[in-house]
This record gives structure tokens, sequence and C-alpha cells, in this order.
């Protein structure tokens, strides 16, 4: 790492709720608990709700979640260092570089503070 650059870590808040599920349908049935009212007035035994955005603890939801960075990321303009591996990322601007890892929901980042302010703040609340 150079001297003049700054390391960052972070971890992306409720990094699967901002994905959109892939794959097969999956569907969930909720406690009692959190039904609406409606739902017992209308004798409703054990409905089934369809998740349409990902959740922690199936295997699905991370390779969902990492498309969904893959896209905010390039939109801001990171580049995937090719074959190397499809976490690993790179910013430039002019003679600046920012480099970013990223582990399942933990990003490690270096740059020149400057910038990598910026080009972090630029990904910050992607929808």
């Amino acid at each position: 790492m150079s001297p003049t650059h700054t390391l960052l870590q972070a971890d992306v808040t409720g990094a699967y709720l901002q994905s959109q599920l892939g794959g097969r349908p999956v569907w969930i049935v909720l406690p009692p608990s959190l039904w609406p009212t409606w739902w017992s007035e209308k004798g409703y035994k054990q409905p089934v709700l369809r998740l349409r955005k990902a959740l922690y603890g199936l295997q699905r939801f991370g390779f969902d979640w990492a498309k969904k960075a893959h896209s905010v990321l390039t939109a801001a303009g990171w580049t995937v260092i090719p074959d190397v591996v499809d976490a690993v990322y790179i910013k430039r601007d002019g003679s600046k570089v920012c480099i970013m890892a990223l582990y399942v929901d933990d990003i490690l980042a270096s740059g020149p503070s400057d910038m990598l302010s910026e080009a972090l703040n630029a990904i910050r609340g992607h929808p």
C-alpha cells in the first residue's frame, strides 16, 4: 500500500435486504404474532408470503447480493480486476487509484483519502 493511501474497513448495513431475490421463488410462513389483524379475521390458518428481497441464511442470497453490489459499483465507475477474483474492484482518476475488496458484506478499501471518501460516498445509500 502506498504511504499516501488511506485504508478503510466498512460493513454494508442490511446488505442482503438491498438485493432482489433471484432464482426460484422462496415462500415463508410468518408467525401469527406478525400477522395483520385481518388475516385472523378472515380465518387464515398458515398463510405464506413470497420473498421479494434477499435475507441472510440461505445460500442463494449471497449470489443475489454480489450481483447487486457489482451493479452499484460498476455504475459508480468501479471496474472489477480481471483474472484475479470477482470481488476486487479498482477506480482510477488520472494518476490516483482506489482499490476495493468486497467480501460478502464487508468492504476493505485503499486510496488517497479525498478520492476514497468521494468514491465511497457515491455508492452510499444506493437503493
